[in-house]
């Protein structure tokens, strides 16, 4: 009875509707890392690692060493210098069907063979030894088949899903294992995933989708609106689960399992068979197909193909670093990322005045990818005084009452994995005392995202009156004045003071009234249009509490 459920297996896993397709496996990794956005000309570049063979499994430990596990005959291999060198750990006879490594580092790995034989590994020296913990005739410990997944829970309970005989779990560290099959109807589990509850789903050959609320002890089938049963990975993001199966794609539920909706758009052919699903910590899904890699941006709505470079689209696993490196196992040996798939990390920003009438900015970056540059973006807020405010406004309850300028552009570094840092000076700030400053990261597509804005105050210490610019002018020129820290105006008994700026031609007749209302604290600026002026010259005069300067001006057409 066991030969003929594997075959049955077998049938399923290794056979999938073509000869492309030849060995099979789907390995749930519980990694996740940041990454975004990404449209790079050459995305994938093969690894010096094992070839011509299926790679099953990947997992990658805290350090960055990598462990894929490969086909019967191969075993595991290892790689501690990001891809460029492996080398072999073992377990030869041995194909690893799932693997998952614990914080402290240790690896458990579940495999199989064609004697039925396999079961659970562990290693606590990075791959260097393998204890064999159950299967085979190993140990008495209550299962003495093949392992065909394995998930670890925060609490160190480890679940291996077997063949034919349901799910077993050990509580100690895998030293002892009980068959906890109450509830399922279909015993041969292949794929495991953690809502954020920690709730256990379990995918399997030809019955669907299990949870259990309870650590295992009772499972209850949920898969309504599923169409498949062939449920061959699963993942959990933003209070969604997502199931890949043979042949149909990806579903997904967004009510903890209870229903389910296909989410295909962007899959098909190859592409809708899905042997490994990876999110990360934004909520951004990759999926490892017979048709190469997806990636879905908007919790699976919709997939992009991201197979630049991937000669091998046969993926059957999928992992990625803590630098942003995605690592794929296909069919003909191991590829990675040329860059990584971090999106441009924003480690710091701050401003700062400089030369009291200027703003610095600084901030710093840990990573970038495909980073055309950041627009630097300056906001201020409505004179207050203007409302009828005394004092200085809240730049935070104004939002509604300002808008946002581009006041420069600062060069990105393209992709990096090593931090780069950047500034600018903002030598114009006008408008009042208070500012705001943000970053709008573009991307070399043309997609970007904004930075948190930061806050900055001047305070001016003294009354100034520039000369305009340009001088001579036509028919607009700008004019620039400093107020200092406002004081009480006994007549407004508003914080501020009043500003009276005007022009007059050569004889003394006054021409224009650009200023004459109250400002707090800070540099202005604004545009005089002498469109209906003829040439000549003017003159401009500002007084401001007992601040009174003039100043002259030429207007040529």
């Amino acid at each position: 009875m066991k030969l003929d459920i594997y075959n049955i297996y077998y049938y399923y896993i290794f056979n999938q509707k073509s000869n492309q397709m030849k060995i099979f496996q789907i390995t749930l990794l519980l990694i996740l890392t940041s990454f975004a956005n990404i449209y790079t000309q050459d995305f994938w570049e093969k690894t010096n690692g094992p070839d011509s063979m299926a790679i099953s499994a990947l997992a990658i430990n805290s350090d960055g060493d990598i462990f894929a596990g490969a086909d019967t005959s191969y075993g595991v291999f290892r790689s501690t210098n990001t891809g460029i060198t492996w080398t072999n750990t073992g377990l030869r006879e041995y194909k690893t069907t799932g693997m998952v490594i614990k914080p402290d580092g240790e690896i458990f790995l579940s495999t199989l063979d064609h004697r039925l034989h396999g079961g659970v590994f562990q290693s606590t020296d990075k791959g260097d030894t393998w204890t064999h913990l159950v299967g085979d005739t190993i140990n008495n410990m209550g299962y003495k088949g093949p392992a065909t997944s394995i998930i670890i829970k925060t609490n160190g309970h480890i679940f291996m899903g077997t063949l034919s005989d349901g799910v077993y779990r050990s509580t100690d560290n895998g030293g002892s294992w009980i068959q906890i099959n109450a509830g399922l109807t279909n015993f041969n589990p292949i794929s495991f995933t953690l809502n954020a509850s920690e709730d256990i789903f379990v995918g399997t050959v030809g019955g669907g989708i299990f949870r259990s609320t309870n650590d295992g002890d009772i499972w209850v089938k949920k898969d309504s609106g599923l169409t498949n049963n062939q449920v061959l990975s699963l993942c959990s993001s933003n209070g969604f689960i997502y199931a890949g199966t043979s042949g149909d794609g990806v579903f997904r539920s967004m009510n903890n399992g209870e229903n389910w909706s296909s989410i295909n758009q962007g899959l098909s052919g190859e592409g809708l068979y899905i042997r490994s699903l990876v999110v990360n910590s934004n909520g951004n899904i990759f999926a490892g197909t017979a048709g190469g890699v997806y990636r879905s941006n908007d919790n699976g709505d919709s997939w992009l193909p991201i197979n630049q470079g991937l000669s091998n689209t046969n993926v059957y696993s999928l992992a990625i670093n803590s630098t942003g490196i995605i690592y794929a196992g296909s069919s003909g040996g191991i590829f990675r990322t040329i860059n990584s798939t971090l999106p441009v990390e924003l480690t710091s920003f701050a401003a700062k005045t400089i030369d009291k009438d200027k703003v610095k900015l600084n901030w710093k970056t840990e990573t970038e990818v495909n980073n055309y540059g950041f627009d630097v973006e300056r906001n201020t807020p409505l004179d207050p005084l203007s409302r009828g405010e005394t004092g200085t406004s809240s730049l935070v309850s104004a939002r509604d009452d300002y808008h946002w300028e581009k006041i420069g552009f600062v060069q990105g570094n393209g992709n990096s994995n090593s931090p780069k840092e950047y500034s600018f000076i903002d030598k114009n700030p006008i408008g009042g005392n208070k500012f705001l400053y943000r970053l709008r990261q573009v991307d070399n597509d043309g997609k970007f995202t904004y930075s948190d804005a930061v806050e900055v105050e001047i305070l001016p210490t003294q009354y100034e009156l520039s000369q305009n610019f340009p001088n001579p002018f036509n028919p607009v020129t700008k004019i620039r004045y400093t107020i200092p820290a406002a004081s009480l105006n006994p007549f407004s008994k508003r914080a501020g003071t009043l500003v009276i700026l005007k022009v007059y031609d050569e004889l003394g007749n006054e021409v224009a009234t650009l200023v004459n209302e109250e400002k707090p604290a800070g540099n202005y600026e604004i545009n005089f249009n002498a469109n209906n002026l003829s040439s000549g010259v003017y003159y401009y005069r500002i007084i401001a509490g007992n601040y009174n300067e003039v100043k002259k001006m030429i207007l040529l057409k």
